[in-house]
């Protein structure tokens, strides 16, 4: 689909397209198989059919880790406008601004971030389709960071150009979050009509998955970052993986108690996400799962529901595989919810090699050490060891899971898992071996780094607090 909407000039605006045909002419004209569009909501129609692709794309590429189809060599599109405006029918005064995506570079050297939307010009035409959007491409830029840098941890420049990296990822998550207008900085706002705008909440949600994903890594290290010569900020991150997860669970909470539409696929992926976050927190910190899981565990729960409607279901659905996972990672702790593994069914074949006396409702979770080899993303019947090889073709991308990667990797050494890291026994974030708490004092510090630094409440969306309970 990725190629169909470029080959039909999808991806580029009419304008753009009929500008640069003025100036120049190409000796060869490619083939038109789309005519002018002839009215705005036309051209509004077009505009969208592209970037519900392009969200196919990304959820594709996010789920797998596979390369992205379309990148900015490819694409020159204005976001949609609010959809109020593409309702009446009525262009908006102040077009919509253009939207920039990433690159297709692997070069570090090369490779840079995609220049967020000009806070300003045309904000006002807006709406949620088009925050969808960012906070999907914020998802996706913080897989792609993860899966396509290698490290080498025991190379003090390497690490600080990673974490460079990692801040300014981290700053594109604040500005986002900052740059919101006031209209649409609740994560469920009704409508004028009274309803809630299911691609405003994805939008909220996507970009607290986005803080999770990029935060986990370092806020459950694993044993052999100990020894790393740079201080890592984790108590700091495990408290902002926190935050984010619960506020996804509370929205999603809320979000399903008012709205009884079929729920989007990158919906339950992201609180599958949040999820395994939650069991990993618990399980590094030996610290009480929170009834946030239970929550998402609900969640996902309805989600199914709806999408099998009152016909008995043929087989699993998305949303209750990403549950049975989550309840299944729940009882057997150890190996299935380790957050650098990605999603498999062919966890039954690890899970029962490995052994853990798991108790997550207790005060704690006794664990043993345990190994397990990082994996890149993996799919449903199978998955691509750290070679890159991939053993069996998958029979769906739907149920990747993007894990933590080569990003994570240290040469040769053995990928011990989360529950390998040794910890002691206590709520504390700080008490923790290997967080910025117990670093040798010869070591750089992380914050050292970049002047500016951002509380939980500075990057998460936060549901209204207003709206619960109404």
């Amino acid at each position: 689909m990725s190629r169909t909407v470029e080959q039909l000039r999808l991806s580029t605006e009419e304008e753009e397209t009929q500008s640069h045909q003025s100036r120049s002419k190409a000796l060869i004209e490619r083939v038109a198989f789309l005519p002018p569009a002839s009215t705005w909501a036309e051209v509004e129609e077009r505009r969208r059919i592209f970037w519900n692709v392009f969200l196919m794309d990304r959820f594709c590429s996010i789920c797998t880790g596979w390369n992205l189809s379309l990148t900015s060599a490819d694409v020159t599109r204005r976001l949609p406008c609010e959809g109020a405006i593409w309702e009446s029918g009525e262009p908006s005064q102040t077009p919509t601004p253009y939207f920039g995506i990433s690159t297709r570079s692997h070069d570090r050297e090369k490779d840079y971030l995609p220049a967020t939307r000009d806070t300003e010009d045309g904000q006002a035409s807006l709406g949620g389709f088009a925050f969808c959007i960012e906070a999907t491409e914020s998802l996706s830029l913080v897989t792609s960071f993860f899966l396509q840098y290698r490290v080498d941890f025991k190379e003090v420049h390497e690490v600080q150009r990673w974490l460079m990296r990692f801040k300014q990822l981290d700053l594109r998550l604040v500005q986002w979050k900052f740059f919101l207008p006031e209209k649409w900085r609740k994560a469920c706002q009704f409508n004028n009509d009274g309803n809630l705008d299911p691609n405003l909440v994805l939008a909220h949600i996507a970009h607290n998955t986005a803080v999770v994903l990029l935060h986990q890594g370092l806020a459950y290290p694993p044993a052999e970052w100990q020894s790393l010569p740079v201080r890592l900020p984790s108590s700091s991150s495990a408290e902002t993986c926190q935050v984010a997860a619960d506020e996804v669970a509370t929205i999603a909470e809320q979000f399903l108690g008012h709205s009884h539409v079929l729920i989007s696929p990158q919906f339950s992926f992201c609180l599958f996400v949040c999820g395994k976050m939650l069991l990993t927190h618990a399980a590094y910190y030996q610290s009480t799962l929170t009834s946030s899981f239970d929550s998402i565990i609900s969640s996902l729960e309805e989600i199914s529901r709806r999408w099998n409607g009152d016909q008995p279901p043929a087989r699993a659905n998305l949303a209750s595989k990403f549950c049975s996972r989550l309840k299944k990672a729940r009882i057997e702790g150890s190996g299935a919810v380790d957050i650098r593994e990605a999603f498999s069914e062919k966890q039954d074949a690890i899970a029962s090699s490995r052994s853990a006396d798991v108790n997550f409702r207790s005060t704690g979770l006794q664990r043993m050490s345990t190994s397990t080899e990082a994996t890149a993303p993996g799919a449903l019947d199978g998955e691509i060891g750290i070679n890159g090889t991939q053993t069996e073709s998958p029979e769906s991308i739907s149920l990747a899971f993007p894990p933590l990667p080569l990003s994570f990797q240290m040469g040769s050494a053995t990928h011990d898992s989360i529950f390998a890291a040794p910890a002691k026994t206590g709520n504390d974030m700080g008490e923790v071996v290997g967080t910025d708490m117990n670093m040798a004092g010869n070591c750089l510090d992380f914050y050292d780094l970049s002047e500016q630094t951002f509380l939980p409440s500075e990057r998460v969306s936060m549901l209204s607090r207003s709206y619960i309970g109404d």
